[in-house]
C-alpha cells in the first residue's frame, strides 16, 4: 500500500512537472516572440537572410521585408513623389507606377519607399521582384514562396505562381506590398508563359484589399495596363535628357537625340542599387554631352579631364570614350 502510494505520487509529480516545464517553455515561446516582434519594429534587422529568425510562437512568419538594395545614405527627395506613392498604396488593392527613362530615379524611389515601409510598424511584408523577363519575374514568385514558407512549393510540379496567389489573395496573412521592379517588357506580363499550363503572368497579380502593388517602367501603355488607371501614373521626368535638347535647340531634336542615345547605350558603369541588366539613361546622356564637348570644344574637353584626375571621387564621372588626343593623361 505504501509503495503504491509513493509511486502514485512519483507520477503524480512527473506529470505536474512536465506540466511546469511545457508552461515554462511556452512562456520562453512568448518572451521570444516578444523580443522578435520588438526587434522587428525596431527594424535592427532588415536583411532577407537575418529576417529568416522572425517566426511567431505558433511557427506562423513575421511580416518583413525582402529588399535586396541597401538604402542610400544620400538619397535625395524628388518633389512630393514619395507622399503621392504613399498616398496611392494606402488605398485598398490599390497600385501605382513610376514611368520615366532608364536612370532618371524610378528605382531609387522605389528602394526608399520600401525601406521606409519597412522600417515602420512591422505589419506589412515587402516583396522585390525584377521585372526585366519572365523568368526573373518566377525567381521573384519562388523567392516569396520560400520566404511565407508556402507549403508544396518544393514539388516538382507546383504552380508557383498560382500558389503565391492563392496566399497573397488570403486577407488573413496580412498586408503586403510587392515592387515590381523594371518592368519595361510587355511580353513579360501578357505573353504566353514557357509553361503552357500557366496563364500569362499578369494573371497572378491579385487585387486583394490587404495587398498593393508598385511598378517602375519606361513604357507608360504598359504602367496603364498594370494600373488600370492614368491617376495611379507619377512620371519621374527626364531632367538631363530635356535639358540637353533644349540648350542645343533647334540644332538639336528629340529624333537626333534618340539617335545619338542608342549609339551610346553601350557605356554603362556599375550601380550597387541597380539591377545588372537595366541601362542608364543619364549616364548615357552624359557621355552624349560629353563627346559632344569633345567634338566642339577640345580644350574644353581636356580641361574636364584634368579636373577628373585631380577629383578622385568624380573620376568615373567623366567617360574615357570620346576623348581628343590632346587630353591629359
Amino acid at each position: 500500500m505504501l509503495r503504491g502510494s509513493i509511486v502514485k505520487g512519483a507520477a503524480v509529480g512527473r506529470v505536474n512537472s512536465a506540466k511546469l516545464q511545457i508552461a515554462g517553455r511556452r512562456a520562453g515561446e512568448a518572451e521570444w516572440a516578444d523580443h522578435v516582434q520588438k526587434l522587428a519594429y525596431s527594424r535592427c534587422v532588415d536583411t532577407p537572410n537575418a529576417a529568416a529568425v522572425l517566426f511567431c510562437s505558433n511557427g506562423s512568419a513575421m511580416p518583413f521585408a525582402t529588399i535586396p538594395f541597401c538604402r542610400d545614405p544620400d538619397f535625395v527627395n524628388r518633389g512630393d513623389i514619395l507622399e503621392q506613392i504613399h498616398q496611392r498604396c494606402s488605398e485598398p488593392a490599390d497600385r501605382v507606377a513610376l514611368v520615366g527613362l532608364g536612370g532618371v530615379g524610378k528605382s531609387q524611389l522605389a528602394i526608399e519607399f520600401a525601406h521606409r515601409i519597412a522600417a515602420g510598424p512591422a505589419d506589412t511584408w515587402v516583396f522585390w521582384v525584377h521585372a526585366g523577363t519572365q523568368a526573373r519575374v518566377e525567381e521573384g514568385f519562388t523567392a516569396i514562396a520560400h520566404a511565407v514558407k508556402l507549403a508544396g512549393r518544393n514539388q516538382p510540379k507546383a504552380n508557383i505562381p498560382q500558389l503565391v496567389y492563392g496566399w497573397l489573395s488570403n486577407e488573413g496573412n496580412g498586408r503586403w506590398m510587392i515592387i515590381l521592379d523594371s518592368a519595361d517588357d510587355r511580353d513579360v506580363f501578357y505573353g504566353a508563359s514557357s509553361d503552357r499550363e500557366r496563364q500569362p503572368l499578369v494573371k497572378y497579380l491579385p487585387q486583394s484589399r490587404n495587398g498593393s502593388i508598385m511598378v517602375t517602367t519606361r513604357d507608360k501603355d504598359l504602367a496603364f495596363r498594370l494600373t488600370g488607371n492614368h491617376r495611379n501614373i507619377i512620371e519621374v521626368g527626364p531632367i538631363q535628357a530635356a535639358a540637353y535638347i533644349q540648350a542645343r535647340a533647334p540644332r538639336s531634336s528629340v529624333e537626333g537625340y534618340l539617335a545619338k542615345f542608342r549609339e551610346g547605350e553601350r557605356y554603362d558603369a556599375g550601380d550597387l542599387r541597380r539591377d545588372g541588366g537595366a541601362s542608364n539613361a543619364i549616364l548615357t546622356t552624359w557621355q552624349i554631352s560629353f563627346n559632344h564637348i569633345c567634338s566642339k570644344r577640345p580644350t574644353a574637353a581636356d580641361l574636364l579631364s584634368l579636373m577628373s584626375f585631380f577629383e578622385n571621387s568624380r573620376t568615373e564621372s567623366v567617360p574615357k570614350e570620346g576623348r581628343t588626343q590632346n587630353q591629359f593623361h
